[in-house]
């Protein structure tokens, strides 16, 4: 977690400017690499089952006792365990999102992020002067199968976050027997609302690399009867017709506006009259709070170094829907994520 500034620290730091508040960022990167050390050595695991005292904790994953207790106190600077005499536990935060025992478990973030960081953010200098990506990302990923399936996890943990807001807020018209889940993915989207409308059919159309997975979670689920996996390029293949209504779920970020343009279009062709178009991702400028705009700017700068793309305001959208023909464009956000659900209508 962030430092949380007290009052003073802010005073000097925020208002008054006596002192350099861009020292905080010095070990930004710090922070994450703390974190991921003690993903790697199992250390919020081991304290799940209970608290222990630094020789103890050092014993369990085979650590020295000095790294382990410098390592602590910086865990527990950034609210991630705490001491209680001479023990240290998980703090409520880490029971809650970084033990397997976690519904949702962010353990493999800091997985997935490591090579990340490592490999893809030192090039955001080259990448701004060329204007793209200057390592091309899904090629990345294809070179690297370890990360990769990191990567679809990650994913997947985050969809877990705001698939209930989005299966709750998003209503699907009563004719609505078809839906083309473009860029489907791990089909977990798919799979949430097959399970909300029993006689809806989705087709996943989506790249062969996202193949396997996707199949994995359907037949898990029980939902293979409703959903077929078609693969392609939908940015220069044909997607079909057929379809009452199209959902993108963080596929728009991806893209230049060019290319967004030009798929919104190809969706309006294979959409009926009244066929409905569902577009869910980060929108840019929404101001929600602080820590929201920063993650929504931080995910942009991530997609404009990796993919070329990046997020886009509600503006940006709502003018493709309507260059596109789109009618009665429409806007929701989902919870405090950042994302939000907009429809239109041919």
């Amino acid at each position: 977690m962030p430092i949380s500034l007290n009052p003073l620290e802010n005073l000097l730091l925020m208002k008054t400017n006596i002192v350099p508040a861009p020292i905080l960022d010095f070990f930004g990167s710090a922070s994450f690499y703390s974190i991921n050390a003690a993903v790697k050595l199992g250390i919020f695991e081991t304290l799940d089952q209970k608290p222990l005292t630094v020789d103890e904790l050092a014993d369990q994953v085979h650590a020295s006792e000095t790294g382990i207790e410098v390592l602590l106190d910086v865990l527990e600077s950034l609210g991630y365990v705490k001491k209680k005499k001479n023990t240290y536990c998980n703090t409520r935060m880490t029971q809650k999102w970084m033990t397997a025992a976690s519904t949702i478990n962010m353990n493999i973030g800091f997985e997935y992020y490591y090579p990340v960081m490592k490999e893809l953010w030192p090039h955001l200098y080259e990448s701004i002067l060329k204007g793209g990506p200057y390592i091309e990302f899904y090629q990345w990923l294809g070179e690297s199968p370890e990360t990769a399936s990191l990567y679809q996890k990650f994913m997947m943990t985050l969809a877990a976050l705001f698939i209930p807001d989005l299966v709750k807020k998003l209503k699907l018209a009563k004719n609505c027997r078809n839906l083309i889940d473009i860029g489907g993915g791990h089909a977990l989207y798919s799979i949430a609302l097959c399970k909300k409308y029993r006689d809806l059919q989705v087709t996943i159309y989506d790249s062969p690399y996202a193949k396997p997975i996707a199949l994995k979670n359907i037949n898990n689920a029980q939902v293979e009867k409703q959903i077929r996996f078609v693969q392609g390029d939908y940015v220069i293949d044909d997607i079909g017709t057929g379809y009452d209504a199209a959902l993108l779920c963080n596929v728009i970020h991806e893209h230049t506006p060019e290319e967004n343009l030009q798929l919104l279009n190809k969706i309006f062709q294979s959409l009926p009259d009244n066929g409905c178009i569902i577009v869910v991702d980060n929108i840019q400028n929404i101001n929600i709070s602080k820590a929201a705009d920063f993650l929504t700017g931080m995910f942009s700068l991530l997609y404009f170094l990796s993919l070329g793309g990046r997020n886009y305001s509600f503006g940006e959208i709502s003018e493709w829907f309507k260059d596109s023909g789109y009618k009665k464009v429409k806007k929701t956000a989902l919870g405090l994520s950042g994302l939000s659900l907009i429809t239109g209508y041919k």
